[in-house]
């Protein structure tokens, strides 16, 4: 059995993965092997290798083999982990990683001074679907395929495939925009020229971009994967399987806190808001003679939380406390220069108005918070609080 050791990033990590990745373009190669390769985000490796060593021993063995991890999932699942960790230390909590409980090994059960009772939280990283995730591979592969063209132009690429099943002929492909740029001079070109290029069903959109300064080099500026809807049934069952697990949490009234943490496109507040308290909707009262006399805007009882009117009006899933909402983005260190990249992390917690067992009140408090500001026999207000403390978290 393999022993947990204090490095993320070890020597043999590193000489596996640069023999396994090294010749590859940086398109090709998983997360873990651009951190490992990749000297601009030495500062990113750094931050996980000081934030792991504050793990328990007994953790670091699993955290650590999924951070090491090639697979996208087990890799973020494992990071997203360490980010949550390093975030509730900074703001005072103890932290009991993995504790025990009746069902499992929650990730983290929190306790502070002003709280009442410890808090599980669990960790969900949702990734985007699978026709998504396939595009996503497919585009990776023709960023590679491209890497090693050389021109006097910028390309952008708009993937405007109908399917992503089939694969490409990566050499058509060079030659094809290799002949068609040079059919322009990058000192009289006019415009923005495009084109469209069609093998199978590969169908993309090229646009082309004259460069600052007249040399040749890599061509690629920008590429997109067109209009995507973000699947958000896959986080609300994220989510219903951390509730339906820890059956326990109720009975023992401890408040059960659910992170949703994306590795694709769910990064928006509004589609939580929709996961959690049904679709937005408009009802419109009519006249006589069908003339509109008022209109009133709401949520639709589809929430995950929400009473349902066949359910007799009861609330869904109180055992549900809240829910934190986890969003990264690569921004440059202090102090450092702009080529180097790490991630910064923003939090925003929407609490469960029908919670069986509410969080203390000063739970993520320093974030923007969906609360209940303001309750009555018969009706309750949610409102925003701290809506204007979006700050990045620089762990």
């Amino acid at each position: 059995m393999p022993e947990a050791t204090d490095a993320v990033f070890t020597e043999g990590l590193v000489q596996k993965l640069g023999a396994k990745y090294g010749s590859c373009s940086k398109y090709a190669q998983p997360v873990v092997a651009k951190l490992v390769l990749d000297p601009h985000l030495a500062y990113e490796r750094q931050a996980i290798e000081r934030h792991f060593r504050f793990l328990p021993d007994r953790a670091k063995l699993d955290v650590g083999g999924r951070l090491r991890s090639e697979n996208p999932a087990q890799h973020f699942g494992a990071y997203y982990e360490l980010v949550l960790n390093a975030h509730f230390r900074a703001f005072g909590y103890s932290i009991d990683f993995h504790a025990t409980m009746p069902e499992g090994q929650p990730d983290f059960l929190l306790t502070r001074e002003d709280m009442d009772s410890p808090i599980i939280v669990e960790v969900a990283t949702v990734f985007d679907n699978a026709d998504v995730r396939a595009r996503e591979l497919r585009m990776d592969s023709i960023l590679d395929a491209l890497s090693t063209v050389e021109h006097h132009f910028l390309l952008d690429i708009q993937d405007e495939s109908p399917t992503a099943a089939d694969d490409f002929d990566r050499k058509a492909l060079r030659r094809f925009i290799s002949q068609w740029m040079d059919t322009f001079d990058p000192y009289t070109m006019q415009g923005y020229p495009t084109t469209s290029y069609h093998d199978g069903s590969l169908q993309l959109g090229l646009t082309l971009y004259p460069k600052k300064a007249q040399e040749r080099g890599p061509i690629i500026a920008s590429w997109t994967l067109g209009v995507q809807a973000v699947d958000i049934g896959l986080v609300r069952d994220a989510i219903e399987r951390k509730i339906k697990k820890y059956k326990s949490a109720k009975e023992m009234k401890l408040p059960l806190v659910v992170a949703i943490a994306s590795g694709g496109a769910f990064r928006d507040v509004d589609s939580l808001m929709m996961v959690m308290f049904g679709n937005l909707a408009v009802t419109v009262t009519q006249g006589p003679s069908g003339e509109p006399l008022a209109a009133r805007a709401h949520r639709t009882n589809t929430g995950l939380v929400t009473p349902k009117p066949g359910l007799g009006g009861v609330a869904r899933n109180t055992r549900l406390s809240g829910v934190i909402h986890v969003r990264s983005k690569w921004v440059t260190p202090d102090g450092a220069d702009a080529q180097y990249a790490e991630r910064g992390h923003q939090f925003t917690f929407v609490q469960n108005p029908f919670a069986a067992v509410p969080t203390h009140s000063h739970f993520m408090g320093s974030h923007p918070r969906l609360a209940v500001t303001s309750r009555s026999e018969d009706h309750f207000t949610l409102g925003w609080v701290n809506r204007e403390n979006e700050y990045l978290f620089r762990w």
